[in-house]
């Protein structure tokens, strides 16, 4: 078991008609928010001081990743949020202390914080650069299985290049079977193929190296240079190295499974709480690793329970919302910032509104 599924969607990427119209009257409110001046009012009330935006961010572009998922965003992306976190006053805190603040309930005037999943090569290459420029701490929930192999993550990379080639066939891993390549508009199709050659991979038994051996085949058919995509490091997770590099004044490396994978029974799910640990010994620096983030924001009501019992002290979802002393420590939310995400809806949620919008206006749907 590997972890296949680092991009795996966190939400619907084919809404219904009706959850599209509900997307449409929460973005006109958020820009009414900011031309109104509501927004600024909003942030300066005791409701928003005793909460938290959590923010995160799935991937920094090398290359193009973010023309093949929403999920990745260029880095100017995320330099403008940065820049205007700051323009405005935001106050950005690192994660742990943040978590403190909240329920100590002494959070500073717009707390926000930002976390980055899975300890991507890209953090290092991108995020980095500019968390340093401004000065701005994060904290990154590192999978580790692939820290050493150095191979790329198979789902994803098997994903992209399928995106790359569209229209072309190819054998689908541990069978003779020929399928085409769906269109590169398709987001529903390609997630959907993402999480069925991933799937079909563990159901063949196929190991890791067997895994990287079938994306060499994969690009092959495709006709695509796979030893260029290699030398770009797309998909891959930070090297030991870069780890060891990353400025701790800024970056707080902490857990997201072994293998980012949460596994319904309790002892694989210790396992791969401990094996995660384990790994992050020699690039942590004697910090304490008690900080969990889900992989790919599922979780259920045990392992809430696991994670307490292996003295975790927060965990974060997908589930979008402001944090607040109400919410249960291994439920947090988080604004998952994609390309999807408006400059409008941003200040929306950094402010507050976003919030209330959300909870009044379809707060079940994505």
């Amino acid at each position: 078991m590997t972890d296949d599924n680092v991009a795996a969607p966190y939400r619907n990427t084919n809404p219904t008609p009706v959850i599209r119209g509900l997307r449409t009257a929460r973005e006109l409110l958020y820009r009414a928010g900011g031309v109104s001046g509501i927004n600024p009012v909003v942030s300066r009330t005791a409701w928003r001081d005793n909460r938290l935006l959590i923010l995160c961010y799935h991937g920094i572009s090398i290359a193009d990743e973010h023309e093949w998922s929403e999920l990745y965003v260029p880095q100017e992306h995320l330099e403008r949020r940065v820049k205007w976190l700051r323009a405005n006053q935001f106050n950005i805190l690192p994660l742990d202390e943040a978590i403190h603040a909240m329920y100590a309930r002494r959070l500073p005037p717009r707390a926000v914080t930002l976390t980055f999943d899975d300890g991507s090569c890209d953090f290092a290459l991108k995020a980095m650069p500019v968390l340093a420029a401004y000065r701005v701490p994060a904290t990154v929930y590192l999978t580790t299985y692939h820290v050493t192999s150095q191979l790329p993550i198979f789902g994803p990379m098997a994903s992209y290049l399928l995106w790359k080639a569209p229209g072309r066939t190819y054998t689908v891993p541990g069978t003779s079977l020929r399928r085409t390549a769906p269109p590169r508009d398709d987001r529903e199709a390609r997630s959907r193929l993402q999480l069925e050659m991933a799937d079909r991979a563990r159901l063949t038994g196929l190991s890791a190296q067997a895994k990287h051996s079938w994306l060499v085949t994969l690009a092959a058919e495709l006709d695509l240079d796979f030893d260029a995509l290699l030398a770009k490091r797309l998909f891959h997770l930070m090297s030991p190295a870069e780890l060891a590099s990353l400025d701790r004044d800024l970056v707080d490396l902490q857990l997201h499974t072994h293998r980012h994978t949460n596994p319904d029974d309790a002892v694989q799910f210790r396992r791969e709480i401990d094996d995660n640990r384990g790994a992050m010994q020699d690039y942590v620096r004697d910090k304490p690793l008690r900080h969990f983030c889900y992989p790919s924001g599922v979780y259920t009501a045990d392992q809430v329970r696991w994670l307490a019992d292996a003295g975790v002290v927060s965990a974060t979802t997908c589930n979008p919302g402001l944090a607040g002393p109400g919410h249960s420590p291994w439920i947090l939310p988080r604004l998952v910032d994609t390309q999807d995400v408006t400059d409008a809806k941003f200040a929306a949620w950094a402010h507050g509104i976003g919030h209330i919008i959300r909870r009044f206006i379809g707060g079940k749907v994505g």
